[in-house]
C-alpha cells in the first residue's frame, strides 16, 4: 500500500522544474514540498525529481537522494547516460528506484518495447522523429540502448528522411544488423513526439493473422510497425513519480553497450578554450559502442581546453583535453572501476 499523499521534492529552477511542479500540484494524491536547486534532506519525501539542466548536479543530487532513502527520477539523459549504472547499483543496494521520465522519447519507447513484447513480437530497431541529428537525440537512444541491451547501426545512425512513418519499414538495411535490436531515427515532416518500433513476430504467422496486423495499418510483412504519435514530457511525470513510489521502473541503466562521444563540430585548434562542450557547437555528440578512447560528452559540462588539433568531425579522444577535476568525473571514474569489477565478477 502507497502512502497517499505522495511527498515529492523536485530540482531545478528551469521551465521543465516548473512545468513539473505545476504538475504535481495538480495530481490527486500528491503534494509538491519543495522545490530547490539540489536534492534537500532537510524535508523527507518519497519521490524526488531531478530537473535540473546541469549533469554534475544532477548526478550528486540523485546519489544525495538514494542515499537518503529516496526514490529518483530523471529527467536529463545527461545524467541517465554517465552515470546510470552508478545510480542503479546505488537504488539497488538501498531498495529502492531509479528511474528516467515517462515522458521523454527514451521513456516512450521504454514503455512500447515491453507491450511489443507481449504482442508476441522481437524488436528489430527502436527510434524517433527528429528534426535533425543533434547531441541530446543521440543521449536519448544510447539511454534506451543501453538499459535494453541494445546498439546502434554498425556504422552509426542513418536518420534517413521520409514522408510518412510507415516509410520507416523500408528505410533502414536490417539485413546488417546481425540480429541485434538497433537504435536509430527518422527525419521529416512527422510529429517530432513519434517514437517507434520495428518488429518481427517471433513465431511465423498464418494468413489470418498477418491480414489482422495489416487491417491495423502496421505493415505487410515481414517486419511490423508500433508507433506512438507524441510523448507529453512533465505531463507524463506523476505517472513515474506513482511508478516509482509503487516499486515500479520505467527504464533503468543496464550493462552499458554504448556511449555518447564527442566529436568536432569544426576544426579545433590547440589551446582552444570550450566553456560547454554539452551544449556548444563545436563539440557535438555521437552515439557509438564502447570505445575506451572515446570521450563521452556528457563529461565536458565544465570548460576544457584542447591539447592538440582536432579536425572537423573526428572524436576527441582523452589525448587531446585534460577531463575537468570535478565531482563527476571523479564519479565517472568510481562507476568505471565498478563496471571493470562486476565485468571481472564470477557469474
Amino acid at each position: 500500500m502507497l502512502d497517499i499523499p505522495l511527498r515529492v521534492g523536485i530540482s531545478g529552477s528551469g521551465k521543465l522544474a516548473h512545468a513539473i511542479a505545476f504538475q504535481v500540484k495538480a495530481t490527486p494524491g500528491m503534494d509538491l514540498l519543495w522545490t530547490a536547486e539540489a536534492f534537500s534532506p532537510e524535508t523527507p519525501v518519497d519521490v524526488f525529481v531531478e530537473a535540473s539542466d546541469s549533469v554534475e548536479k544532477g548526478v550528486t543530487s540523485a546519489l544525495s537522494a538514494l542515499d537518503h532513502h529516496t526514490h529518483v527520477v530523471i529527467t536529463n539523459p545527461a545524467v541517465d547516460l554517465i552515470a546510470g549504472p552508478l545510480l542503479a547499483a546505488t537504488a539497488y543496494q538501498n531498495g529502492l528506484i531509479v528511474t528516467s521520465d515517462a515522458g521523454t522519447r527514451h521513456g516512450a519507447l521504454a514503455t512500447l518495447i515491453p507491450e511489443a513484447v507481449i504482442m508476441g513480437f522481437d524488436i528489430i530497431q527502436a527510434g524517433c522523429c527528429a528534426r535533425e541529428d543533434h547531441t541530446r537525440l543521440n543521449l536519448e537512444l544510447a539511454v534506451l540502448a543501453n538499459a535494453f541491451g541494445f546498439l546502434p547501426p554498425p556504422k552509426g545512425m542513418t536518420g534517413p528522411r521520409i514522408n510518412t512513418i510507415a516509410e520507416a519499414l523500408n528505410a533502414f538495411d536490417f539485413s546488417a544488423y546481425d540480429q541485434i535490436p538497433r537504435i536509430d531515427f527518422i527525419t521529416g515532416h512527422l510529429p517530432a513526439g513519434t517514437v517507434y518500433l520495428i518488429v518481427k513476430p517471433n513465431e511465423d504467422l498464418p494468413p489470418d493473422q498477418a491480414a489482422h496486423l495489416e487491417d491495423y495499418d502496421m505493415g505487410k510483412g515481414p517486419c511490423y510497425l508500433l508507433q506512438r504519435p507524441y510523448c507529453l514530457g512533465h505531463l507524463e511525470t506523476p505517472k513515474t513519480i506513482l511508478g516509482a513510489a509503487a516499486g515500479q521502473s520505467i527504464l533503468s541503466s543496464g550493462r552499458p553497450t554504448c556511449d555518447v562521444y564527442a566529436h568536432a563540430g569544426q576544426d579545433l585548434k590547440a589551446g582552444s578554450t570550450i566553456t560547454s562542450a554539452l551544449h556548444s557547437r563545436e563539440i557535438i555528440g555521437r552515439v557509438a559502442p564502447l570505445h575506451p578512447d572515446g570521450v563521452p560528452i556528457a563529461l565536458l559540462e565544465r570548460e576544457i581546453t584542447l591539447k592538440t588539433d582536432v579536425a572537423k568531425d573526428q572524436p576527441l579522444t582523452f589525448d587531446d583535453l585534460n577531463l575537468p577535476d570535478c565531482d563527476l568525473t571523479h564519479l565517472w571514474i568510481r562507476q568505471q572501476e565498478m563496471l571493470v569489477q562486476n565485468e571481472s565478477s564470477p557469474g
